[in-house]
């Protein structure tokens, strides 16, 4: 295993122990619509996509730019060697296609169910706090 292979695991680890650590930690029982087994799972999946991502594009990209590869390279070749992997990584997360696959698809759908509820409930705090802001701007306080 090269040098980059490892930095690119290294690094795809990393990620995605945080990213999971992060989403379980973000997430209570009220988040959770009773499958707290299956919104663990999805989120788990989603850090091993992400980590995917960081370790199979970024960093070999970041390396390409930081070694002066990119400037060696045609833009065809520029084009055909990273371009799929980004317009890939975008259409699975941007679009449910996650969601609808046969096996991880319920654990995904659970975790972003209890993701848009933690948001709606963020959503509804800010939103109490900046009605009470313009109460009382309203009564002159």
């Amino acid at each position: 295993m090269t040098e980059m292979q490892q930095l690119q695991l290294m690094a795809a680890g990393v990620i995605a122990v945080f990213f999971f650590v992060l989403a379980i930690s973000i997430l209570r029982k009220r988040h959770m619509d009773g499958r707290p087994w299956a919104t663990r799972g999805g989120a788990l999946v989603y850090a091993i996509i992400f980590a995917g991502f960081v370790g199979g594009i970024m960093v070999p990209l970041q390396m390409d730019l930081m070694n002066g590869g990119m400037a060696e390279m045609s833009d065809a070749e520029l084009i055909t060697s990273r371009l799929p992997g980004l317009v890939f990584f975008m259409l699975v997360i941007r679009s449910d296609v996650t969601g609808r696959l046969p096996v991880v698809g319920t654990f995904i759908r659970a975790y972003r169910s209890a993701m848009l509820r933690r948001t709606i409930e963020g959503a509804h705090k800010r939103l109490e706090k900046m009605q009470a802001l313009d109460g009382r701007a309203a009564t002159g306080a």
